[in-house]
């Protein structure tokens, strides 16, 4: 057996206490509304913001508007991450909107859609939809802030304080991140939303608050529990092994995975693994990060490294 001497930086997540901060008793698949339901980000909509979502359309049509994340302050007051128009991917952004966004895949019912989607403070937008990447610009109208905060499942409507019913939608809810950008132009975390469960209610626990925000209007549907969830005494700095331990992911090692972690070998005198499946003969393999001796990155996959 192969040892692995490493020490590995696991990002702490810092639950911000506040009279609303609450732990979710279980995670969630997704959660899913039949368009009833919004729920208030408190994310104002405007340039230099970006976000990461895991979604599932359900209901659209050829003739409907649909919104998964957005505000729209009056006629030309467009803020608009995730839309659906005729069913076309859709971005709003001042007084225009582009419903060119992304020609493939085309948005439908019932399929899983990982969207990437970014308005830049020089109104550009950058937009990827399961792996396709499309850009272009609403560079005409600058640098914009509707002053609304965006809704998930439909749109801030054109009053303050008001869902836009002509944009809610049926959609699941896998996840949702949204960053924004600081006075230096950095981009920071602000939300990141993962669907819970806590007692009888259903909502999506933010971790970078704490909070769990719960629909303003209607209910919203669970999916399968994953996690039976338990805060934390503290977070650490990092974890380190010996080489003698080691943690089962669970998710199995096959092609189409990918990985991001921070870590530090501590010796470099054998072959290590840090991120790997277990070998079941001696053609399967798939390591994802693994080190030789004089500490070089090695990928394996099936037979070859």
């Amino acid at each position: 057996m192969e040892k692995t001497l490493a020490t590995l930086s696991i990002a702490a997540v810092a639950a911000i206490g506040s009279a609303f901060a609450e732990t979710p008793d279980e995670l969630l698949d997704f959660v899913a509304t039949d368009g009833s339901a919004y729920i208030d980000t408190g994310i104002i909509g405007k340039a230099g913001t970006k976000a990461s979502i895991g979604m599932m359309w359900n209901g659209i049509t050829s003739s409907s508007d649909n919104s998964f994340l957005g505000a729209r302050n009056g006629s030309n007051g467009r803020f608009i991450l995730c839309h659906t128009y005729q069913k076309k991917w859709n971005l709003g952004y001042s007084g225009t909107y582009r419903t060119d966004v992304a020609t493939s895949p085309a948005p439908d019912n019932g399929t899983f859609y990982c969207v990437q989607s970014e308005i830049t403070t020089a109104g550009m937008y950058n937009f990827t939809v399961n792996g396709k990447s499309y850009q272009s610009d609403f560079t005409s109208y600058g640098s914009y802030n509707s002053t609304f905060s965006m809704y998930l499942f439909a749109l801030q409507g054109q009053t303050s304080g008001t869902a836009s019913y002509k944009s809610p939608s049926g959609t699941r809810c896998y996840w949702t991140k949204i960053w924004q950008q600081d006075a230096n132009g950095v981009y920071q975390l602000v939300r990141d939303f993962v669907p819970c469960r806590k007692g009888s209610r259903v909502g999506l626990w933010d971790r970078v608050s704490g909070d769990i925000f719960y629909p303003a209007t209607g209910t919203l549907t669970a999916g399968d529990t994953v996690a039976v969830h338990a805060e934390p005494d503290k977070t650490l700095e990092y974890v380190e092994a010996d080489g003698t331990q080691y943690v089962n992911t669970g998710i199995e090692g096959k092609y189409g995975l990918k990985a991001v972690a921070g870590y530090r070998w501590v010796i470099k005198d054998s072959e290590m693994d840090l991120l790997g499946s277990t070998r079941t003969g001696p053609t399967a393999y798939c390591d994802l990060i693994r080190s030789n001796p004089g500490g070089n990155a090695m990928y394996y996959y099936g037979i070859n490294w």
